[in-house]
């Protein structure tokens, strides 16, 4: 396992849903060799990140729910995610004492921000959509009359 092997998405910004107050991190394995994983955060009492420590087996695509647990004042949150190359079959225990042990290094580690609210992009409904193809077909009805009249004049 190497860094290219396990894609981390999203790859610059978690977005917590306003509602649900929940956002995902996902794994996605590249390669027939398996991993383990660990994730951090700097404000471990305002998110809970579930399950924050595992094994990655081959092939294999993992969803990790990030929890907000608290309303935040703060817009500086991080998540480190660090996948290490261990024996996926040997289980997330002995991986556990391999971590307390200090001898592993991360093979692949990516920081994440929390998506800052205020700068987010907008919400797309369906409603929002529904008005956007409409006007777009209004739009490109009046450019096609328009290039029948310029035709009729000549």
């Amino acid at each position: 396992m190497n860094d290219s092997s396990v894609m981390i998405l999203p790859s610059k910004y978690i977005t917590i849903d306003n509602v649900t107050k929940k956002g995902t991190i996902t794994l996605q394995n590249n390669v027939l060799s398996g991993g383990a994983y660990k994730i951090r955060t700097t404000s471990p009492k305002d998110y809970s990140v579930r399950p924050n420590i595992g094994i990655i087996k081959p092939l294999q695509t993992i969803t990790i729910n990030v929890i907000l647990q608290s309303e935040c004042t703060s817009k500086n949150h991080k998540f480190m995610v660090e996948v290490y190359d261990f024996d996926h079959k040997k289980g997330v225990d002995e991986f556990k004492k391999t971590l307390r042990g200090g001898s592993s290094k991360a093979v692949c580690t990516k920081i994440l921000f929390v998506e800052d609210k205020q700068t987010s992009k907008p919400v797309v409904t369906e409603d929002n959509e529904f008005i956007y193809l409409c006007c777009t077909a209004v739009v490109l009805v009046v450019l096609f009359l328009c290039s029948i009249k310029n035709l009729l004049l000549l």
